[in-house]
């Protein structure tokens, strides 16, 4: 549950400064590098241990009237942008030394969102401003960088869900319909969009697009979407919402209704280590984390809150989101369930991703629950 607290600023204050040129401020390695130096665990010998795992989240913070776009890396926050137009971090990859961030940033002239990709501080814009366009997530394969996200057409004001490689675009639907893509995977040589595509808002059909070929998994009397995809091996995971239900799909059918349906309720990330499968989301008002298809509430509902994102690295998991408190929402960062702010509760916030890298301590799978396989129910396909 959350904590109330105090609305005095501090010096340690964790709200994200603009630091000017982040090619020149990006993480502090210096500082980093003495600080994991003076930071490694000690064995029983008193030998040093391998250093703690890096935790890298994105989403954004209102400083003082816009959304200003935000990165932080192990609890110390960055500023993407200035502050003077509004931005949004919503998609997050790292790749050795390389931070790729999905977003938008707001045309101060046109005032509409332009989608942008950030690496290592330093923003790309992948649309011209033409068009409303948001970038939702990122993958990196080899020397691809993939981002999805969509665009709105103003002749017909639907949404396009699109995907850029390497800045390259490719609309992945026509425009006749609504559709919108909000994450993306790499599995072998495939290329996996999830989103959703309909005629109205109350019957999007939950879709999986494979270099570029459509799947429903939903048959469109209920919105629903695909929020997050996770890959294994040869098995492709996804998660998401079918009507008030949180959903999890396994290569195309329905692996598990994660709740009864009786609230609103959605699955909006999801991650698998080991054969266990994670997904964050949330219940009515409650922050959920969902480990085999077992739920815990990371918030007692007492204030709404939302998990938005989930990483595993050995026994840890880190679910990424945020919670109201005193009017307005704080961003939390919860690793086994223990809450940590990561803004200051002076601004409305938001994380949208979480990833870990680097050195974690392996996980006893005889601690975990066995999955409750669904997957034999039958595959849902759009009628017709």
């Amino acid at each position: 549950m959350g904590v109330r607290r105090s609305r005095t600023r501090r010096n340690d204050d964790p709200s994200p400064t603009h630091l000017g040129d982040p090619r020149d401020l990006w993480w502090f390695p210096v500082a980093l590098a003495l600080g994991l130096l003076c930071a490694c665990p000690r064995d029983g010998r008193g030998r040093s241990g391998p250093p703690p795992p890096d935790v890298y989240a994105v989403g954004w913070e209102a400083s003082p009237n816009r959304p200003t776009a935000v990165a932080w890396k192990n609890g110390s926050a960055m500023a993407l942008s200035d502050g003077s137009r509004s931005a949004r971090a919503l998609g997050l990859a790292v790749r050795g030394q390389d931070v790729f961030v999905a977003g938008a940033v707001t045309d101060s002239n046109t005032e509409k969102d332009i989608a942008t990709l950030w690496k290592n501080g330093e923003p790309t814009a992948l649309t011209d401003g033409t068009w409303d366009a948001q970038a939702t997530g990122v993958a990196v394969s080899g020397g691809d960088v993939l981002v999805v996200g969509f665009e709105t057409d103003p002749r017909s004001g639907h949404t396009v869900a699109v995907q850029w490689r390497n800045g390259v675009r490719r609309a992945l639907t026509d425009g006749s319909m609504d559709a919108k893509a909000w994450a993306v995977a790499v599995a072998g040589n495939d290329v996996l969009v999830a989103g959703e595509e309909g005629p109205g808002a109350r019957s999007m059909v939950a879709k999986v697009w494979k270099n570029g070929a459509p799947s429903p998994l939903t048959d469109g009397t209920r919105a629903s979407r695909v929020s997050a995809l996770a890959v294994e091996g040869k098995d492709i995971y996804a998660s998401g919402s079918d009507g008030n239900v949180a959903m999890v799909w396994k290569n195309g059918r329905a692996l598990a209704s994660l709740t009864d349906g009786s609230r609103f309720a959605n699955g909006a990330a999801i991650a698998v280590s080991g054969g266990n499968v994670y997904v964050a989301g949330w219940v009515g008002p409650v922050a959920t984390l969902w480990r085999n298809g077992t739920a815990t509430a990371l918030t007692d509902g007492s204030r709404i809150a939302e998990a938005w994102s989930v990483a595993v690295a050995g026994a840890d998991v880190y679910v990424a989101g945020e919670e109201f408190d005193d009017q307005i929402y704080v961003v939390e960062l919860w690793k086994n369930g223990v809450p940590m702010p990561l803004s200051s509760g002076m601004n409305p916030a938001r994380a949208t991703a979480v990833t870990v890298v680097g050195h974690a301590t392996a996980l006893d799978p005889d601690q975990m629950p066995a999955w409750r396989d669904q997957s034999e129910t039958p595959a849902v396909t759009s009628p017709g």
